[in-house]
């Protein structure tokens, strides 16, 4: 950390919040991003920078975490906002470069909106499919001027995040069953978010009583245990190329399932 946000992490770490100190941003950032996909469930950690160079080492790990739903939120400082296009101290467009690789991302321009902002910036991170969140901390925030002003702003207590996820309709439910019932060779995958939701008892229920052959991912390894009669990694490449009916279970349909085409 630096300048302008040296005060802030010293807030963090007043108010209890762990703070790990590192050399490099973009050492922080894939810090982050692994940190929540190792947390039971997915948590999003924080990654803090200084701004312009410090931002843009960040970037990486923000792009990780977004490419992979891993919740994460990046604060980054940023050049005072009525100096923008005046060559200001460490100024970049940061705002612009961050909004193709986050569900969410704002600048926070008055000490009023701060709630509301990282608020909805949590909430993007961890509903629906996870993601990276980024929230631009402009100088002005730090200045005494502003200072003064924020301390008279009041914050209600930080609510409970509303965890939004994705529930599928009835109608669905049931062209899935009649698919399923009609199906001769049918293959469950299961992937990396499926671990995430640590769904060991309801997968191994599943598949041992519908007998369905089960390929896990290589996120998503041990779930059921590679020695299980119904596991088929060793047979990957046939099972894909005779399947007639796919259940994807916490997976993407990425370059790894050959986006979904057929053999």
């Amino acid at each position: 950390v630096g300048v302008p946000v040296t005060a802030l992490s010293l807030e963090f770490q007043s108010v209890g919040i762990k703070f790990i100190a590192m050399r490099n941003e973009q050492c922080a950032s894939y810090a982050a991003s692994v940190s929540a996909f190792l947390s039971t469930p997915p948590a999003p950690a924080v990654c803090l920078t200084v701004a312009g160079p410090g931002f843009l080492h960040a970037l990486p790990g923000l792009l990780n975490s977004q490419a992979n739903h891993w919740p994460m939120l990046l604060l980054s400082a940023s050049s005072f906002v009525k100096m923008k296009g005046r060559g200001s101290f460490q100024e970049a467009e940061q705002l612009e470069a961050a909004r193709p690789y986050t569900k969410y991302a704002a600048s926070i321009t008055e000490p009023e909106s701060i709630e509301y902002v990282l608020r909805e910036a949590l909430n993007a991170a961890v509903s629906g499919r996870p993601g990276g969140s980024y929230v631009e901390l402009p100088r002005e925030l730090f200045v005494p001027s502003t200072s003064t002003i924020s301390a008279n702003v009041s914050f209600d207590p930080f609510p409970p995040l509303k965890v939004t996820q994705p529930i599928a309709s009835l109608n669905t439910v049931k062209e899935a069953a009649a698919m399923l019932s009609q199906a001769r060779r049918p293959l469950v995958i299961v992937g990396q978010y499926a671990a995430h939701a640590r769904i060991e008892a309801i997968l191994t229920s599943f598949i041992t009583s519908s007998s369905f052959p089960l390929l896990p991912s290589s996120m998503a390894r041990g779930l059921l245990p590679d020695s299980h009669p119904q596991v088929i990694s060793a047979a990957r490449s046939l099972a894909l190329s005779q399947a007639d009916v796919v259940i994807l279970l916490g997976v993407k349909l990425d370059w790894m399932l050959s986006f979904g085409l057929s053999p």
